[in-house]
């Protein structure tokens, strides 16, 4: 198991929100800030947690602020800063538009075996890897560095290019997210 001293976590809510309309993060959901959820997820179980985005008004929620170096490139940018950043040898990161997400899923992460060359752990429902929902060494920067120089941003293809761990999840509702203002209102009337 990885000691919770050292694992920075990060709340990725750089993004746009283009299929939204509005920024995403600040949106209240059952009164309270989408960005919150998975702060208040990430908290009790690292050294302390840091907020990756490049929107002024999210310095409005207190936490230390983290921009990213590659803008426009997505998720890997926020992932790609954070490494960089971070003090401790491991980051949890977690976005910031799923509600749902619970402490279980983190604990299966961190109850996972892993050997001493394990560079990430991410879950996987279904056949589908959710690589923003995970845990990633320090060590992987000289790779996220590479595969941005060449221009691909895929998540999928870093967590392929790099030792990862699987871990089968049954966690399932804590990968809902809410990308525009359909799934906002499917999730507020389905609760």
């Amino acid at each position: 198991m990885i000691n919770p001293k050292q694992i920075t976590g990060v709340v990725l809510a750089g993004g746009l929100s283009r299929r939204m309309g509005q920024d995403k993060g600040s949106m209240l959901f059952r009164d309270k800030a989408l960005i919150l959820y998975s702060y208040e997820v990430l908290k009790p179980f690292v050294n302390s947690v840091w907020l990756s985005s490049n929107q002024k008004p999210h310095a409005s929620f207190g936490l230390p602020m983290l921009a990213d170096i590659h803008h426009s490139i997505g998720p890997i940018g926020g992932l790609h800063a954070a490494l960089i950043a971070a003090p401790t040898e491991w980051i949890l990161v977690l976005p910031c538009d799923t509600p749902l997400v619970q402490a279980e899923l983190i604990m299966q992460l961190f109850n996972t075996s892993i050997s001493t060359d394990c560079q990430a752990i991410v879950p996987s429902h279904d056949g589908h890897f959710e690589p923003l929902f995970a845990l990633y060494h320090k060590n992987t920067i000289d790779q996220i560095n590479i595969q941005i120089s060449k221009g691909d941003y895929k998540m999928t293809h870093f967590i392929e290019q790099i030792n990862t761990v699987i871990v089968q999840v049954s966690q399932q509702k804590s990968f809902v997210n809410i990308n525009t203002p359909e799934d906002f209102n499917k999730l507020s009337t389905d609760l």
